[in-house]
């Protein structure tokens, strides 16, 4: 088994970001309650990764997922 700090180490990708985006904007939510998730979740990712774009990632939240 791996130690735990590889796990903590590990860095999320654009894909990660993406994937996550297209599942808040999947939710059948109100629009107020998927903003306010789609914000706690850049902020946490802004913490963890200084080229994460939150005005994109805000933007690929409210999209339809198909």
């Amino acid at each position: 088994m791996q130690n735990f700090k590889y796990f903590t180490e590990a860095k999320m990708a654009r894909q990660h970001f993406q994937l996550i985006a297209d599942v808040i904007a999947g939710l059948e939510i109100s629009t107020t309650i998927k903003k306010s998730i789609a914000e706690k979740f850049a902020d946490a990712f802004e913490d963890t990764n200084p080229m994460f774009k939150r005005d994109l990632f805000i933007k690929a939240t409210k999209k339809k997922a198909e």
